[in-house]
């Protein structure tokens, strides 16, 4: 693949992959909304609780540097928000990973995704740690 870190997707909505929240783009990250491909505002935003990498000295500077900003920052961003700020200055390739394959958990239990946008097959990963008030089934 072309890309040199594959995250999970942390945005609210599963089709557009992308965050719309005035909130945080503005305030919290200090971003302008962009827009996607069908005209809707925001950006790209990821978590670092799921990925794959590349195992290179810019991968491993990436995440050290946010955590070392979200160390600086604290209490307006919290770690996450430092990767996406980060991520999105980089010159890094990097991509979010598909989200019916590895949905957050918000998105998966409170925004499911329209049936033809379903994985056959169902989701390879479901990270809940924001899934609030939802009761996740864990097989062993």
């Amino acid at each position: 693949m072309p890309f040199e870190l594959l995250l999970q997707s942390d945005a609210r909505n599963f089709s557009s992959m992308i965050e719309s929240s005035p909130y945080l783009l503005r305030d919290r990250l200090g971003l302008a909304q962009n827009t996607d491909s069908e005209g809707t505002p925001g950006i790209t935003y990821v978590n670092g609780g799921v990925f794959f990498a590349r195992g290179t000295a810019a991968i491993a500077r990436l995440f050290e540097d946010a955590w070392a900003l979200a160390s600086l920052d604290l209490g307006k961003r919290n770690e996450q928000d430092c990767l996406n700020l980060l991520l999105h200055r980089s010159a890094i390739r990097w991509s979010p990973l598909p989200p019916a394959l590895f949905p957050n958990g918000f998105v998966y239990f409170r925004r499911p995704p329209p049936p033809h946008l379903e994985a056959r097959e169902g989701p390879v990963l479901v990270r809940c740690s924001q899934a609030s008030g939802v009761t996740c089934q864990t097989s062993t």
